[in-house]
């Protein structure tokens, strides 16, 4: 198992699942536009919330749409690192104590607690630690998981703390269908229903933790090619980057061009047009060389056809083809030649 998904199975099993099964609600707030909005909510006995103004005029951003045509960052308050989002973002703490920077106020929330960020309130914009002076520990860590707005996807991620420094790790993103209703059906509830109508939200977020549980014991969670990198939002500034690095390392798998552009929230036509720009070939060129090159390396090995083209995510048909039309050989021939080169 990948070292990302297995310590995200590790929270979830030690963490998510126990907190969430043994508080449910109670352990779960949602962000305001102001300080007594947030706590006429009723707060966990050891949340603690203090004011923080803001001390930097609003910014309106006007940058690119991405996925569906939807732009999901709109304002900024660069001096105070928080941006606004279109679209809500689930926190839990699962490390330390996380000091959240929300609106004009700070919720200093300990680990085991939940925090659903709503749209359209000033949030921290990954940009520094979730630390403040006094804080008694050294360090945090928040489980991010997000629903992006035009996507059928979510987007999970685990951002650390300590003093000076912020990055993320362990990104995954998910697209079984099941799973994005069941965390959107839970959203929705907790955003637009009075909390004493929202036991629904409760056995909503318990089936998408024990999905997700699932997902991750079978095989079928992907995480991000890099076991550490840096937070999401920068990330997404290198889609290009980001597509040829999880090109080269998910051959196995069936990638469409819609899939990947999907994955990178934004339009098919625009990705296939970066992509182009960035690689001087088309996706389906650039993905076919990296199988050829591949396919050369372990039939090289001596691996059997069949068993190359499972590694590359093709039939044996297919890479027939592949090879013919750019070496003049077929896998096997290729194969011998190789073996009779070795002698």
């Amino acid at each position: 198992m990948h070292e990302a998904t297995e310590k995200l199975l590790t929270i979830l099993q030690y963490q998510l699942l126990p907190w969430w099964e043994h508080g449910g609600l109670d352990r779960l707030m949602v962000s305001a536009a102001t300080q007594n909005e947030f706590e006429a909510q009723g707060l966990p006995p050891e949340i603690r919330v203090c004011a923080k103004p803001r001390k930097s005029q609003r910014v309106v951003l006007r940058g690119e749409r991405v996925f569906g045509n939807v732009r999901t960052l709109v304002e900024a308050y660069p001096a105070d690192a928080q941006d606004v989002c279109r679209h809500p973002i689930l926190y839990c703490v699962i490390k330390g104590q996380a000091d959240l920077h929300i609106a004009d106020y700070v919720v200093h929330c300990p680990a085991g607690h939940f925090i659903l960020m709503r749209p359209g309130v000033p949030q921290p914009d990954g940009s520094r630690p979730h630390l403040e002076p006094g804080n008694p520990h050294e360090s945090c860590e928040i489980l991010h998981t997000s629903l992006l707005p035009g996507s059928t996807a979510i987007s999970s991620w685990v951002c650390t703390s300590v003093p000076g420094k912020h990055s993320g790790y362990g990104s995954c993103f998910i697209h079984q269908r099941d799973m994005v209703q069941q965390l959107h059906f839970f959203m929705n509830e907790m955003l637009h229903r009075p909390r004493h109508y929202r036991q629904t939200a409760t056995y909503s977020l318990h089936n998408y933790l024990l999905m997700l549980e699932r997902e991750i014991t079978e095989g079928r969670l992907v995480p991000h090619p890099h076991v550490e990198h840096e937070p999401q939002s920068v990330l997404i500034s290198r889609p290009m980057e980001f597509a040829q690095e999880y090109l080269k390392t998910h051959l196995r798998q069936s990638i469409t061009s819609t899939k990947m552009a999907e994955m990178l929230f934004m339009s098919r036509n625009r990705f296939l047009r970066l992509f182009t720009e960035a690689t001087g070939c088309s996706y389906n060129e650039y993905l076919t060389g990296l199988r050829l090159e591949r396919a050369k390396e372990l039939l090289a090995a001596n691996m059997s056809v069949q068993g190359v083209s499972a590694s590359v995510g093709i039939t044996p048909a297919q890479l027939y083809r592949i090879f013919k039309a750019h070496l003049g050989a077929s896998p096997s021939e290729f194969q011998e030649q190789c073996k009779t080169e070795a002698k």
